[in-house]
């Protein structure tokens, strides 16, 4: 019996396509926009941003989120499914076999590997940015891998919290001014919109992730319960930023941070899943887009 012909190679215009689907280009304003506050953070407090700084916050945006991106679809290769949201759900680059589990795996240390030489190149300059390099790397080890793997087994959200709320905006502090020792007033409200940011973007992925086995906390606690932590901790991280940074906030700036809690009033007619995910994404974009507008004017 004949060998079957082998599959024809595909056009590179697909496999461009299939990189940038892979690449998930919306998902850079969940790394960017943390990394940025943390800048407005510190030029806010009266450091000059240079040119090279702001040059490897874009640098340590784009790497983290192509590591994330490809490692987590290499991760859930076994368990991802043909139904995705514009916000979940993975690239489904390995699910419709546009790219293979090799190449994605092998961009994903490739991408790794770049975060770690960004780290050893301003060694000289920034020498704990390595530090944040590795706990990039560690957080998405536990939240993916085993044996931790707790985006499956339950606790990511605390992790995603860590990463958005902590890793990132500590980096753009960092490479700006140059001091370890970002402010509270910005970390600690930014953990809790972490956790809100992944109980949102889980909305949409319930059935498929109760399919899976995987404990999200919308499939742990039920969809209501989760509808409303999500706006909870959302509201929480809020109105603890308002209250932390109230000494170098004018009244109008405080003013202009609560206005992104009036696109919640949507979620009041507006009920399905994805209706909530993008719902309360818009808001919470709008709210560190606010939060970094008032941070970055100088008291």
């Amino acid at each position: 019996m004949p060998d079957a012909a082998p599959h024809p190679p595909r056009p590179a215009r697909s496999v461009a396509l299939a990189w940038v689907r892979a690449a998930r280009p919306l998902a850079q304003a969940n790394i960017a926009l943390p990394i940025a506050l943390g800048v407005a953070a510190a030029t806010g407090e009266g450091f000059r941003m240079e040119p090279w700084a702001l040059a490897a916050c874009a640098a340590f945006s784009v790497l983290d989120q192509l590591m994330i991106v490809f490692a987590n679809d290499y991760a859930d290769r076994h368990t991802d499914t043909a139904a995705r949201t514009l916000l979940s759900g993975g690239s489904g680059v390995l699910v419709d076999g546009s790219l293979s589990e090799g190449a994605l795996r092998r961009a994903a240390l490739l991408a790794g590997f770049g975060l770690l030489g960004l780290g050893v190149l301003l060694a000289g300059s920034r020498p704990w940015l390595l530090a944040a390099c590795v706990a990039a790397i560690a957080l998405l080890q536990l939240y993916s891998y085993p044996p931790a793997r707790l985006s499956h087994r339950g606790g990511g959200e605390w992790l995603q919290g860590l990463g958005i709320g902590v890793v990132l905006p500590w980096v753009g502090y960092y490479l700006v001014s140059g001091s370890p020792q970002a402010p509270l007033a910005v970390l600690l409200p930014m953990v809790l919109f972490g956790v809100s940011g992944n109980i949102t973007t889980a909305m949409p992925d319930v059935d498929a992730d109760r399919a899976a086995g995987k404990r999200s906390l919308p499939v742990v606690v039920g969809e209501p319960r989760a509808r409303a932590l999500g706006i909870g901790f959302f509201a929480a991280a809020m109105a603890l930023a308002a209250w932390l940074a109230a000494p170098r906030l004018s009244g109008f700036e405080q003013a202009v941070m609560a206005c992104p809690a009036g696109i919640l009033c949507a979620h009041l007619v507006m009920r399905g899943r994805l209706a909530f995910a993008l719902i309360q994404g818009a808001a919470m974009t709008a709210w560190v887009a606010a939060f970094a507008w008032a941070l970055a004017t100088p008291p």
